[in-house]
């Protein structure tokens, strides 16, 4: 009976530690879901940084047109003004590319995250389970 005895304290060793990891890992999947979080948060304020960047180039190239319609210096305040916008629209279009590939990352760690996140709560089930038995074949 003794032997029983500790095989029952081992058993609730083995759960606490078990358990113990478990809660790391929930703090590691939480961790990681408030990374993605604010990763995302980022990735939406750089896209309004680029519209209003974007809005602020087209207000000046229509103020340049307006303020310089007969003037020389005209094509040179243009030119720049389109070059701003081509490296806002390029550098936009690379963000938004980032963007889809963040995002489908940051799907794939989500799925993987909640995968992870089940496989931990069926082996605490499990566990529990085992422990149940256990002491109901040495009762």
């Amino acid at each position: 009976m003794e032997s029983d005895y500790e095989i029952l304290e081992l058993l609730n060793k083995l759960s606490a530690e078990i358990c113990s990891k478990f809660d790391g890992i929930h703090f590691e999947i939480n961790s990681m879901k408030s990374t993605i979080s604010t990763l995302n948060k980022k990735i939406e304020n750089n896209n309004l940084i680029i519209d209003k960047i974007d809005k602020t180039l087209d207000n000046l190239y229509k103020n340049a047109n307006l303020s310089f319609d007969n003037n020389n210096d005209s094509p040179d305040i243009n030119e720049n003004i389109n070059s701003l916008k081509n490296i806002v629209c390029n550098n936009s279009e690379l963000l938004t590319d980032m963007n889809e590939d963040s995002s489908k990352k940051l799907l794939l760690i989500s799925k993987d995250l909640k995968f992870i996140t089940h496989k931990v709560l069926q082996s605490e089930k499990d566990l529990f389970n085992l422990q149940e038995e256990i002491k109901n074949t040495y009762k």
